[in-house]
């Protein structure tokens, strides 16, 4: 192993966590691990518990609690003090650990606040900086874009800052093209999985199809088409009212019940058709997506959906659950039609109730083969032990940043 050469990565996130961008961080640490180089996450704590003075160690990797979690104040004012003091411990950190041989740095997220301290640290220090850039985020109406400083700080970081990096992870090919043509070293990396760390279900229910759905849709899901369709579906095709089920985890019934689809219909309770978890441990959500027959994935069109890239396809196809989604990012790289799951033709609630009467209509053998076909892509696609060499390369060629134009 390259003791001597250790890779920092650097994220304001709390650290280790459930959350899916502290699973973006760690299995592409693992996946840097494999290739041979040491690993440190400068992180925010995940609890109050937590030592900053002393590493804890996770999955192998050392990570250290060195930021301030700008969630953990209620004060708004706070909040932003802390915000746009983020990356100032890292800093710190690194000056006291002078005889570590720092081949590279990568950032993800804290865009401007870390970009603005960071860049001039690793232009005096010799030392190459990438940044991990996995969404575009994009305001939900003109005003708040002009109005909103935080929509200010991740459009000046996308665009003026990130570039000066002259590295980045790339999650999607919307990103990797945007950037590949205004950095010299470029990786495109999916979000990653241990695969050999999940058992999978690669047998269908019989007499019954579940559905599934797990997390926060906020903008990006089109849940309200998710329960639209299957109340569609039950309304116009009285038989299929026992035999299909939609299984719903992270939404509370009170958000819940302010959907459309059920405010439309003057219901004071969902029906037996529907159930409902509410906020459930990483564990269970894991195990309800791994014993529904499809999840659910349908997303707008926008810039936002072509440049992220879905935690949750990757969650679902490792436990061998295929996905009924229409195609957005580069997803259709990774799911075809009848293959790994179910195609919508677009983002309609029509085209979503075409598809779930389609895998109503399968057979038990078409369920099975799409749930080994998804297995099987998970395996090949998204374990990070496949993707240390493209990692080996993307560091072997790290560039120093290019000055500031």
């Amino acid at each position: 192993m390259l003791v001597d050469k250790v890779i920092l990565y650097i994220s304001p996130i709390p650290c280790p966590s459930p959350s899916a961008a502290f699973s973006r961080v760690l299995y592409n640490c693992m996946s840097m691990q494999k290739a041979g180089y040491k690993v440190i996450i400068l992180g925010s704590p995940s609890n109050e518990k937590i030592n900053s003075s002393q590493p804890i160690t996770y999955r192998g990797i050392n990570i250290y609690s060195v930021e301030t979690n700008s969630t953990a104040t209620k004060s708004k004012i706070g909040k932003i003090q802390q915000y746009i003091q983020q990356g100032h411990h890292s800093i710190q950190w690194m000056n006291d650990h002078k005889e570590l041989h720092i081949q590279g740095i990568i950032l993800y997220s804290g865009y401007s606040p870390f970009l603005i301290k960071l860049l001039p640290y690793c232009r005096n220090n010799g030392i190459p900086l990438a940044f991990d850039t996995v969404e575009w985020y994009q305001a939900s109406n003109r005003w708040k874009h002009w109005l909103n400083p935080y929509y200010w700080n991740i459009e000046y970081a996308m665009r003026r800052l990130i570039p000066r990096c002259n590295n980045v992870i790339a999650i999607s090919d919307y990103i990797s093209q945007y950037y590949g043509k205004k950095v010299e070293n470029t990786i495109k990396l999916p979000p990653l999985i241990d695969t050999k760390n999940v058992s999978p279900n690669l047998h269908a229910n019989e007499n019954i199809l579940v559905l599934s759905y797990t997390g926060n849709p906020g903008r990006k899901d089109l849940f309200n088409n998710y329960l639209e369709a299957v109340f569609a579906i039950v309304e116009n095709h009285p038989t299929y009212e026992r035999s299909l089920v939609l299984h719903i985890a992270g939404i509370q019934k009170n958000r819940l019940m302010q959907f459309q689809a059920i405010l439309k219909r003057n219901l004071l309770e969902i029906p037996d058709f529907i159930i409902s978890e509410g906020r459930v441990s990483q564990e269970r959500a894991i195990a309800i997506t791994r014993n529904a027959d499809f999840s659910l994935l349908q997303r707008p069109v926008n810039k936002v959906s072509q440049a992220g890239f879905p935690t949750k396809l990757v969650e679902s196809m490792a436990v061998g659950t295929p996905v009924i989604l229409n195609h957005t990012s580069n997803l259709s790289k990774y799911v075809h039609h009848m293959d790994q799951g179910i195609v919508c033709k677009d983002e309609s609630l029509e085209s979503l109730i075409e598809s779930i009467l389609l895998a109503l209509q399968s057979t038990q053998a078409e369920k099975n083969k799409m749930r080994e076909a998804a297995r099987k892509t998970a395996e090949v696609h998204f374990d990070y032990r496949n993707h240390s060499d493209a990692f080996q390369e993307f560091i072997h060629n790290f560039q120093l940043q290019k000055k500031q134009s």
